[in-house]
């Protein structure tokens, strides 16, 4: 809905046809032995290529749009901001302010800890930008923070609540063993 009619279908189109090599690269520091890996790096993988394909997909008149087409509602994704521990709330209603914010809140939704880098990103109680992480680092299903976010000034209802879960496949035929759910 957000992304226009043909948002669905392109949703799909992107679930189905991304590989590993769309989201994450290898790092350099992969080749060290772990003790100078473990002083080298913050993580196993980069985020150059998810970052690239959110640039591509969620270009700034893009952003703007969802914003325009959404009058009285808010487009939440959320983070754990690592500097506070507290969760992170990127919301379309802060397009106008700083357009790429909500791009940037949406990589840092992404990031699973030591696996790929934190997102630095400014918070509003600091000028100094801080990491920014998955949003179930601070609990699975946040569901106060959304509240907080619906209850901000122009009070809006929530209407819908997606949470999204890493148990699924990848869905790409690069899924392994590691990535299926195991049944007893």
């Amino acid at each position: 809905v957000a992304l226009g009619a043909g948002g669905v279908k392109e949703i799909v189109d992107v679930y189905r046809n991304t590989s590993q090599a769309d989201i994450l690269s290898i790092k350099a520091a992969d080749i060290l032995p772990f003790a100078l890996f473990a002083n080298w790096s913050s993580s196993v993988y980069g985020v150059g290529p998810l970052r690239k394909t959110l640039a591509k997909r969620l270009f700034d008149s893009r952003l703007t749009q969802i914003a325009h087409d959404w009058p009285g509602r808010r487009l939440v994704v959320l983070g754990t901001d690592f500097g506070t521990g507290l969760p992170a709330p990127f919301s379309s209603d802060e397009i106008q302010a700083d357009i790429g914010r909500l791009r940037e809140g949406i990589l840092a939704s992404t990031i699973s800890p030591l696996a790929t880098p934190p997102a630095y990103i400014r918070n509003k109680s600091s000028a100094i930008p801080t990491p920014n992480l998955d949003g179930g680092i601070h609990a699975v299903a946040p569901f106060k923070a959304f509240f907080d976010v619906a209850a901000r000034p122009e009070a809006i209802a929530v209407t819908h609540l997606v949470v999204i879960s890493a148990y699924p496949q990848f869905p790409t035929p690069d899924a392994n063993d590691s990535q299926r759910i195991q049944k007893p």
